[in-house]
């Protein structure tokens, strides 16, 4: 695949650090969201001291972050979480807009928001610090969850084709995988039409798949066909792992799971990745079609959550939700519901999405 850093320079205006940004308002919001952080008031102060806290460690926030047209106090753009302290500028003065229009704008763009007055940050700096913990532990338990009310998140992968594309979504899963890897047969071409993969609606998440690519590559890729969650299908570090989670995308980290695998193998990438993807160990990078034994799944639960992959067919709902695991947050399918590589049998996943939502 050809190296595509050469004409790509991501310290400009354009930077993924501010890739959130309205493009026309930037730079009137950079100066004025570098004035707010020159002189934050006392509540900020005391805020932004708390969100650095070891306590809070693996949840990185950025200081008056630009969201489109708004400027959040903090932003952890991992987890899509803001919180705001009443009284401030949150956008530029000549803009009029209440609180609550603004989280509105902000819920529909997938952002969690957390309001605290001015008093209650000074007084009750303690109390602030619970509720703060208590809301990010409820992100690190659950990045995950059914978006259509179901408790397991279904992720549909390898898909390609315009028309079956649109069928699938009908059914209305909360993933759908587009993979960016030339070896693989689900590979969606050198050059894909952005048009069919803009079909897909907001409320279905666009994952991109890559295996040991260099992070140019998947920026650049990522920003032409809308793509937030970035799937890692290689030998990336966490460290690799944690720079794309830094520059705001969700990261699934896949790994190849047999008897030898450990949790281990997976607790260095704790903090780095959002969540983990079990696939079946195989020769090649990726996927097999196969099962694993999913008694595994009992060890590594611990390590965080994860999707669950690997062999699964229309026939395993049942079996999937009888699993006692409580980092188990959705599924993966592919191969087994296929009637040719990247082409999804519509019949095969009618039946076992309404089975796993039952």
């Amino acid at each position: 695949m050809a190296d595509t850093n050469n004409n790509i320079n991501y310290e400009n205006k354009q930077s993924p650090k501010y890739e959130t940004a309205n493009p026309s308002l930037y730079p009137a919001l950079k100066e004025f969201a570098k004035k707010l952080r020159n002189n934050p008031t006392q509540a900020e102060s005391i805020m932004w001291t708390l969100l650095r806290r070891k306590e809070l460690d693996g949840y990185k926030f950025r200081r008056q972050h630009i969201i489109e047209q708004f400027i959040p106090d903090f932003v952890c753009l991992q987890h899509k979480l803001i919180i705001e302290i009443d009284g401030s500028y949150h956008t530029l003065p000549d803009v009029e807009i209440s609180d609550e229009e603004r989280t509105q704008e902000l819920n529909k763009m997938g952002y969690s928001v957390i309001r605290f007055s001015n008093e209650e940050v000074i007084a009750n700096t303690d109390n602030v610090l619970k509720k703060i913990k208590s809301i990010l532990n409820t992100h690190r338990s659950s990045p995950l969850g059914g978006v259509r009310g179901s408790s397991l998140s279904i992720k549909i992968c390898g898909m390609r084709k315009q028309q079956n594309i649109a069928d699938v979504v009908t059914l209305q899963p909360d993933y759908l995988g587009f993979i960016f890897f030339p070896k693989s047969s689900r590979y969606v071409g050198e050059d894909w039409n952005t048009e069919i993969i803009n079909q897909v609606p907001e409320s279905i998440k666009r994952v991109g798949v890559f295996v040991n690519e260099n992070i140019g590559y998947i920026l650049s890729t990522a920003n032409k066909y809308g793509i937030k969650t970035i799937q890692l299908h290689g030998n990336e570090t966490p460290n690799f792992c944690s720079r794309l989670q830094r520059k705001g995308y969700t990261v699934l980290k896949a790994f190849q799971v047999d008897e030898a695998s450990t949790i281990d193998d997976i607790l260095p990438y704790q903090g780095k990745c959002d969540f983990f993807l079990y696939d079946t160990k195989s020769k090649g990078l990726g996927g097999s079609g196969q099962k694993f034994d999913w008694k595994k799944l009992n060890e590594l639960n611990d390590a965080g959550a994860f999707l669950l992959s690997g062999g699964i067919t229309a026939d395993d709902a049942d079996e999937i939700k009888s699993l006692q695991l409580s980092n188990l947050k959705g599924v993966d399918i592919n191969s087994k519901f296929e009637i040719e590589p990247a082409l999804k049998d519509i019949k095969l996943l009618t039946k076992f999405i309404k089975e796993i939502r039952e």
